[in-house]
Parts: structure tokens; C-alpha cells; sequence
């Protein structure tokens, strides 16, 4: 028993994994791609921004559960049935995890905490469209352009459009997020110039 038995959807919740995906999937669009995006659901989120990438989190609780003799499915089943079943862990960035059960050979459900350092909640729809927009346009993806944002949410998406005069402070939060990523930017670049020149 190992760290196989962590199921954590590091593409909904973690940057760096959204980063990655942008950098192996850019200006592509099928079914799977569509899966994915869809996953997050329709409500909120918490989207974890820290350091540690999806591999060290799960090592660090695989590690936290080994030592306290909780990798037994009885066991750990037991220990979360103690405090309304579920419980919180505390990593070394000082983020702090959610650990569910669900009836799954990956039987350990990870997520970020609510409020938790390092994290931001944040919609799913918002996370989906910052997504798909940086994943298919080429010519603007730096720059907030609620005509380009639109064509994505409706033609890709099957969302509503958005108020040109409307608060969109959380998208453009997101948006900005990826915008200061070094490892997006260099993406964004390659693709560009490889393509165009």
C-alpha cells in the first residue's frame, strides 16, 4: 500500500498542474480536453497556489498517515469517523489539507482546505474560462478582452456571456495569476513564435 491509494484531482485544484496541462495541451481541443475542463463541476473551489507540486503533497500525507499507522483502510476509515469523517492536515508550506474516504481502491480523497494559506477559492466556471481562453487563443491571451473571453465561454464552454460593465475581479484575479507564472509565459511564447514564424 502507497501513495496509489491517494486520490487527489490535482487538475482542479493545484496551479502548477493547471500550468503543466496548459504547456502539454496548448491551442488543442477534443473530447478529452473538453473532460477535463468539465471535471471542475459548476460550484466553488479551493484552487491551492504553494510551491509544493501534486507528487511532494501526496508523498508529505502518505508520510504524516505511514507514521501514525493510518494507511489500513479500517483504520483510517476509523480515525475520520471520529471527527465527522473527515480531518486536516498541516503540510510544510503551512497549507493545510482536507482527507475524505471514498469507495475507491484510491480510498484517501485529498483536497485543499478551505481558507487554507496558499489557496484561493475561487468558481469553477471562472477557473474553466481563464483555462480554455489561454489554452486556445494565440494572439491575446495576457490581455482581459471580454469579446475574446465570450467567444470561449459560449462556443466552448456553454456558458453565459459576460457584462462588459459587469465585476469580473475574481477572472481577472485569475487571469493575472497565470499572467505572473514564468513557466506560462515561456509556453505561451514558444507556441506563439513556433506557429507564427
Amino acid at each position: 500500500m502507497g501513495i496509489s491509494f491517494i486520490h487527489y484531482h490535482d487538475f482542479k485544484h493545484h496551479f502548477l498542474s493547471g500550468v503543466e496541462w496548459l504547456k502539454n495541451n496548448k491551442g488543442r481541443w477534443n473530447g478529452s480536453i473538453d473532460a477535463d475542463i468539465k471535471s471542475f463541476g459548476a460550484s466553488q473551489l479551493d484552487y491551492y497556489t504553494g510551491e509544493l507540486i501534486s507528487q511532494q503533497i501526496k508523498d508529505e500525507i502518505y508520510k504524516i498517515l505511514k507514521e501514525q499507522n493510518l494507511l489500513d483502510k479500517n483504520m483510517y476509515k476509523l480515525w475520520l469517523s471520529l471527527n465527522n469523517d473527515y480531518r486536516e492536515l498541516q503540510l510544510s508550506d503551512g497549507s493545510v489539507w482536507t482527507l475524505r474516504m471514498i469507495e475507491k481502491e484510491e480510498f484517501i480523497h485529498i483536497h485543499p482546505s478551505r481558507y487554507s494559506p496558499h489557496t484561493m477559492r475561487v468558481k469553477a466556471n471562472t477557473l474553466k474560462t481563464v483555462l480554455c481562453t489561454l489554452l486556445l487563443e494565440e494572439t491575446s491571451p495576457f490581455t482581459f478582452n471580454t469579446g475574446v473571453i465570450n467567444h470561449y465561454r459560449k462556443e466552448y464552454l456553454g456558458l453565459s456571456v459576460l457584462k462588459t460593465d459587469g465585476n469580473h475581479s475574481e477572472l481577472e484575479n485569475i487571469f493575472q495569476l497565470f499572467r505572473n507564472c514564468s513557466n506560462f509565459i515561456r509556453i505561451f511564447y514558444y507556441t506563439f513564435f513556433f506557429v507564427h514564424f
